[in-house]
């Protein structure tokens, strides 16, 4: 994790080693980062069980031509002090799900499947076109984990705030949000070609 660190961040000038040692919010969520881009980079795609697919399938009207997009909505409580040094770095990684209403009325106007995965979705879901092409797991009466990671791996698109489901679309086209001013790089199969 070091000598990837040392050979992409530091030489790019993306974050000095002394931030990187010095702080334990930073040091974890990008060792995180790098570990999950080197143990996965050359694996195949992983997938869910047939099982559990069709679980899902048969609850989403669908048909083999359709387009899926998942936007992960990271929305975790915030501490008292949000810029409180100790707890600004994971305030920074929520979201504002307003922020997303136009993106998914995009996608949904020109016939997407959109799914809503993360933690705050639900204030925005009565705000939007509530039409079959939108997915959220109490909407279909879907467990919501087996949701989040089927639709991270199924998707055409992914938009990601930065928090753990984000991991998910390791090998899916994904768009990220709230990486600054933290500065990570998401966990990505080609992270290495990304940063260098």
């Amino acid at each position: 994790i070091d000598l990837f660190f040392k050979k992409n961040y530091v030489k790019n000038r993306l974050l000095s080693l002394s931030e990187y040692k010095n702080n334990s919010q930073i040091n974890a969520d990008i060792s995180t980062t790098i570990l999950m881009h080197l143990l996965c980079k050359n694996t195949l795609k992983y997938r869910l069980p047939e099982i559990l697919n069709k679980k899902i399938l048969n609850k989403i009207p669908h048909n083999k031509n359709d387009k899926f997009l998942t936007i992960y909505m990271r929305s975790r409580a915030a501490h008292k002090n949000k810029f409180h040094k100790d707890h600004f770095f994971n305030y920074a990684k929520n979201c504002n799900p307003k922020n997303y209403i136009d993106a998914i009325n995009y996608y949904l106007e020109r016939n997407w499947k959109v799914i809503l995965i993360g933690d705050e979705y639900l204030t925005i879901a009565p705000k939007l076109n509530n039409s079959n092409n939108l997915i959220y797991a109490e909407k279909l009466s879907l467990n919501k984990k087996l949701l989040e990671i089927f639709s991270m791996i199924n998707s055409q698109l992914v938009i990601n705030s930065f928090g753990g489901a984000a991991f998910l679309s390791f090998y899916t086209h994904s768009i990220y949000t709230n990486i600054f001013p933290v500065g990570f790089i998401p966990a990505h199969k080609n992270m290495d070609k990304i940063i260098a």
